[in-house]
């Protein structure tokens, strides 16, 4: 992905470029008016840049206007001539740029770019349009042993990622966690996997504590309003350290509608009733203040025989 500094960089040099182009006006008092977009190809979620090359158009206001394949909708007015433009959506546009100066219209050429899905092979945006934190690395996650982490920052912060393509009211995931450390000396660091609709999210998650001295897992609400209400918890006797030496425990979240079942290495531990919790869901891993790798992850959704399986399974496990 284009980091931020590129971005600005390309800036600065967008903004030198308008200003040589400007210094180099051959003086004759035409209006000259034209549009560059910075990159053709724009990741799902990143800002493209649009860079007005102008002369003698004076202090008009620019409008950016951009389309999808229909009508141009103007998407910011500015005297600035350079607009950072953030891309929310797949596929193939064309930008240009309008301007008056007196009585007369400037309209420059039409620039086209396109958006693509970003992120690794399996995690990344969802569906839904949710993009994944900035701190979780998705490099590595493609091939036979793809992984994602979720990286060690000096913060306490909720870092995410999303399972591609999923969007149900069914679904199993499973993940292999490696819980690395805990991120900015929190109290309750926690690492988990996660189901959302709109602002709501359900969470199941390890609690370990800095110490990994509490085997527990925990089932957490977020409601509308982004409270977190903490619910259930589940015992489970499998250690994240043995001294220095630090071992990995697997979790499964299955959601049936408003029921939810999690797992520890396979083993079934309960359900939990998340009443509202209606409508297809994304999902995906969440940490809280924890530095940890995912690995040896799957996601099926309602209707596949894999979820049918785990679901029968969790059933009679819980009977």
């Amino acid at each position: 992905m284009k980091t931020m500094k590129k971005l600005l960089c390309g800036l600065l040099i967008g903004c030198l470029t308008a200003g040589i182009c400007a210094g180099c006006s051959k003086g004759d008092g035409e209006v000259r008016f034209g549009l560059e977009v910075q990159n053709d190809v724009v990741v799902l979620g990143e800002s493209n840049a649009f860079l007005v090359r102008a002369e003698n158009l004076g202090t008009a206001e620019i409008s950016y206007e951009v389309s999808a394949g229909d009508a141009f909708e103007t998407v910011g007015v500015t005297k600035e001539t350079i607009f950072v433009y953030r891309c929310r959506e797949r596929g193939e546009f064309s930008v240009r740029a309008t301007a008056k100066a007196g009585e007369k219209r400037y309209v420059s050429e039409t620039v086209c770019f396109r958006v693509v899905d970003g992120g690794g092979e399996n995690f990344g945006t969802s569906p839904t349009g949710g993009f994944p934190s900035i701190n979780v690395d998705l490099s590595r996650d493609s091939g036979e042993d793809a992984c994602i982490e979720h990286k060690s920052v000096k913060n306490i912060t909720e870092e995410f990622a999303y399972c591609k393509g999923l969007e149900s009211e069914k679904f199993v995931l499973t993940a292999t966690v490696d819980i690395v450390g805990t991120n900015y000396n929190d109290k309750y660091p926690k690492t988990g996997l996660f189901a959302e609709i709109g602002t709501q999210r359900c969470y199941m998650a390890f609690d370990v504590r800095p110490d990994f001295s509490n085997n527990e897992v925990v089932f957490a609400t977020r409601d509308s309003a982004g409270t977190w209400h903490w619910g259930k918890t589940f015992r489970f006797d499998a250690p994240f350290r043995s001294g220095t030496q630090r071992l990995v425990n697997s979790m499964t979240l299955l959601r049936d509608g408003e029921t939810f079942y999690v797992a520890v290495n396979g083993t079934w531990l309960g359900s939990v009733q998340a009443a509202g919790f209606t409508g297809p869901s994304a999902a995906g891993t969440l940490t809280m203040s924890q530095h940890a790798v995912y690995s040896d992850y799957s996601v099926y959704a309602g209707g596949s025989a894999e979820f049918e399986t785990a679901l029968s399974a969790a059933q009679r496990a819980i009977a």
